[in-house]
């Protein structure tokens, strides 16, 4: 077994190797599950508002709520992109991070009739990409969730009737367990 030893900047410039990064990993989401949701039609909540009944089973057999994500792409938007209900976990061995040099690219902007008719070509490049290795399989158990909008309304409605109640519409939702298989690789390109 070779013995580790310092290398000096004047050395480890006459050095070339490949790097790169081998990635392995588990992610679990709300592992241990949300809170139960039992408010019950007719319940009221701090500020007088009836409160919502989440979809999170049935009476007799409840279970627990995923995670809520939801993103608001800008102060004037009409409404949110949400990720309801994500739970569960998935696993992946051998994702691979790593850059090469590219001398040529594929550009398929490219046009020869004035933005008419876009014809894919190969084009000189050399520059350094990102290659994503994909991890080959990717194992998931029982994860989940539902793909929604939502406007920009409030929980409740004052007695009033002058505050818009939240409304979500689930648009489909995804479960997944199993394995799937993923081949080849992604390359990130720089852009000016």
């Amino acid at each position: 077994m070779a013995e580790l030893k310092p290398i000096t900047d004047s050395d480890l410039v006459e050095i070339s190797g490949q790097g790169g990064v081998y990635l392995s990993g588990e992610i679990a989401i709300n592992k241990d599950g949300g809170p139960l949701w039992s408010a019950t039609p007719g319940q009221l909540d701090d500020f007088g508002n009836e409160k919502v009944v989440r979809n999170c089973g049935t009476a007799a057999e409840p279970e627990e709520c995923g995670l809520r994500f939801a993103v608001k792409l800008n102060s004037n938007s009409e409404g949110w992109y949400v990720l309801d209900d994500l739970s569960g976990g998935f696993s992946f061995e051998g994702l691979t991070l790593r850059t090469e040099n590219r001398p040529t690219a594929i550009d398929y902007d490219y046009t020869t009739d004035g933005g008419q008719t876009y014809t894919p070509t190969e084009v000189a490049f050399d520059k350094e990409v990102v290659v994503i290795g994909l991890p080959g399989t990717v194992g998931f158990n029982n994860f989940k969730f539902t793909y929604a909008v939502a406007n920009n309304g409030e929980w409740g409605q004052s007695p009033d009737g002058g505050v818009t109640p939240f409304v979500q519409t689930d648009l489909y939702g995804i479960r997944l367990d199993g394995d799937i298989t993923l081949q080849g690789n992604l390359l990130l390109y720089p852009v000016n």
